[in-house]
């Protein structure tokens, strides 16, 4: 594992290679200690977990989500 000291910036597109799945803010192929800023869209493809409340989906073209509690 390689340690970035200083910011790090990419001027185009990044790719994780790594299919890794998330289980916890701890696990998965992209961990981030801090907040996160974006300043465009946020497109995910599977379920949303906050603090153990499932935001999934209602259909496959769904612009609103369900709310599940878990």
């Amino acid at each position: 594992m390689a340690t970035v000291e200083k910011d790090f910036k990419v001027k185009n597109g990044l790719v994780i290679g790594s299919d890794t799945e998330s289980t916890s803010s701890s696990t998965g192929a992209l961990i981030v200690a801090g907040g996160v800023g974006i300043a465009k869209n946020l497109n995910v493809q599977g379920d949303i977990y906050q603090n153990g409340i499932i935001f999934t989906p209602t259909d496959p073209y769904a612009t609103t989500f369900a709310l599940l509690n878990i």
